[in-house]
């Protein structure tokens, strides 16, 4: 049986009563009416939960971390952490109605309730998001006709539950819930190969050392001093964020590659990587499951994960120098953003096997949160184009130059609503929220993440395999787990942590009189051995009847 085909069946009980059937953890019904979203669901993650153990978020141990879990107040986020799991709640339109007291999430609104929120952030953001012009006719038209828009209500009852989630306890909620929700993608991903090749994914990102900066020169518009830190690289390690959260929130992540070492043909690709990240083989033939139809549709039904994009905003070039980052990692790509439809990088009436090998821009529907696991918008995650879809762009390496693999997670297929109700067209506005119900790293229009200073719009998140990545794959093999999705990201072996040591100034003349001592004894050594009555070693090193003094 073709691997798509074996459909992954989640265990029973991870699909969830409706939220009048919900309890509180202590065996008490949940009040259907509290007085706000947040409260009726009691601190939910997400419509899905594959058992009753929760995995928590693998966090370095910190005093903040410390002190936030000891204290016990109801506003605590680690009490939140303790109860995230206990009850789910989703949008039922038959029993459940935004309260009559929430918020009213009208762009408007929406809008002035940023400037309230205690954690936001009053400055202007730079960047726009995948597609960003104010209008779109197309778009318009499409959104009225089509019937299978998402349901307004349970849209609207996510918003304002995500929005108070946020002003209560921040950003944790939100990692968490990215957590949470990839973990559950990954245990019923609809098929075993789309399952595998985002486990691969993850395990680059895990053992591939992860780098972030909080802005890129090129496109931050009011440019700083280049010494400044938000332009600096940082190990992702440093936030202690889970591994999924990367990919969660916007922006997209380059993945560097070694140059070709096929020295028998010096314009011939490696498409070794690619072939092992789809397959799982460095030899693998991806045509198994890759097709060149530019359909989500066409794809599933042809038993592929993986097809054609005909275009997108975005690719990459090389640095005119490499640049050094840390240790022996460098940065030798650089992310490239257009306007509008481009045609940039498409191979177009090409053979099938052509297309395979040097088209560039390819998607893959992912059920986010699960294959038929109930969202907080009150719909079943399925693998059709709306419930999540990773942008994948691939650029080979040759004999003479580096290779790459860039990969972002966008809401929706091109041509389809995504589960927040926005539409991907050509120059559809930008979400406000993530495919995890989250918000984004940074967002023009809507409330973002600034505050948290997390990684820039473009050309922020990168991992450098230039040294190799062999390891990754000998890693994946013998140490995966799919609860690592839930933790961060580890340094690379180009990126080692360097022990430094600090003399003292005591210590440190010492040192150079010893120093100079054994140069000066060498010295004389030398001199003895080459007079003519040195018959052997032992007349070399015979003690000397004289008390040298060097100091």
């Amino acid at each position: 049986m073709n691997p798509v085909e074996e459909v992954h069946k989640c265990s029973e009980g991870s699909v969830h009563q409706s939220s009048s059937a919900l309890n509180d953890g202590e065996g008490s019904p949940v009040n259907s009416s509290a007085s706000s979203p947040l409260e009726r669901s009691e601190l939910s993650l997400c419509g899905a939960h594959s058992s009753s153990k929760s995995l928590p978020i693998h966090r370095p141990h910190s005093p903040t971390n410390h002190s936030q879990t000891a204290s016990s107040s109801p506003s605590d986020p680690s009490l939140l952490i303790k109860t995230l799991t206990l009850n789910h709640q989703y949008f039922d339109p038959n029993t459940t109605r935004p309260h009559s007291s929430s918020l009213s999430l009208s762009p408007q609104t929406y809008e002035e309730t940023t400037q309230k929120s205690a954690m936001g952030d009053d400055t202007t953001t730079v960047g726009v998001d995948e597609y960003s012009s104010e209008s779109d006719n197309e778009s318009s038209r499409k959104k009225k006709e089509d019937t299978k828009r998402p349901n307004a209500d349970g849209i609207n009852w996510m918003k304002n539950l995500v929005l108070e989630e946020w002003r209560k306890y921040g950003f944790i909620t939100q990692t968490k819930r990215d957590a949470e929700m990839w973990a559950q993608t990954l245990a019923c991903p609809g098929s075993e190969a789309r399952g595998n090749v985002l486990r691969r994914i993850m395990a680059v990102l895990r053992w591939g050392g992860l780098f972030y900066r909080q802005k890129a020169v090129a496109f931050d518009k009011r440019k700083q001093n280049e010494e400044s830190q938000e332009y600096q690289f940082k190990n992702w390690s440093d936030t202690t964020w889970p591994i999924c959260t990367a990919l969660s929130h916007g922006g997209r992540i380059v993945i560097q590659l070694p140059k070709s070492t096929n020295k028998g043909d010096k314009s011939s690709h490696d498409f070794s990587f690619w072939n092992w990240l789809i397959t799982g083989d460095k030899k693998g033939d991806i045509a198994k499951l890759v097709t060149t139809s530019t359909s989500g549709d066409h794809c599933l039904k042809k038993g592929k994960v993986v097809f054609k994009r005909l275009s997108a905003t975005h690719g990459l070039e090389f640095e005119e120098n490499e640049i050094p980052i840390m240790g022996e990692a460098k940065k030798v790509l650089i992310e490239q953003k257009t306007k509008g439809f481009s045609l940039r990088d498409t191979k177009m009436l090409r053979s099938s096997e052509y297309t395979l090998r040097h088209h560039r821009h390819w998607g893959m529907n992912i059920p986010m949160g699960g294959e038929g696991q109930m969202l907080l918008t009150g719909v079943k995650s399925t693998a059709n184009g709306s419930n999540g879809h990773l942008y994948l762009y691939h650029m080979a390496p040759k004999h003479d130059s580096y290779g790459g693999v860039m990969i972002g997670l966008e809401g929706s297929e091109y041509g389809k609503f995504d589960q927040t109700g926005e539409y991907h067209g050509v120059s559809a506005k930008s979400s406000a929220f993530s495919p995890t119900f989250g918000f984004k790293w940074h967002s023009k229009e809507h409330l973002d993440l600034t505050s948290v200073k997390g990684p820039g719009k473009y050309d922020c998140m990168y991992i450098d395999l230039t040294s190799g990545w062999d390891y990754i794959v000998e890693k994946f093999e013998q140490e995966w787990k799919d609860e690592m999705v839930k933790e961060t990201s580890l340094r690379a072996p180009n990126n080692p942590i360097v022990a430094t040591r600090k003399f003292s100034f005591k210590f440190s003349v010492i040192n150079i009189k010893s120093t100079q001592r054994a140069k000066k004894w060498r010295a004389a050594v030398k001199q003895r051995h080459e007079l003519p009555d040195a018959l052997s070693h032992k007349d070399m090193i015979v003690q000397s009847s004289k008390t040298t003094k060097f100091f």
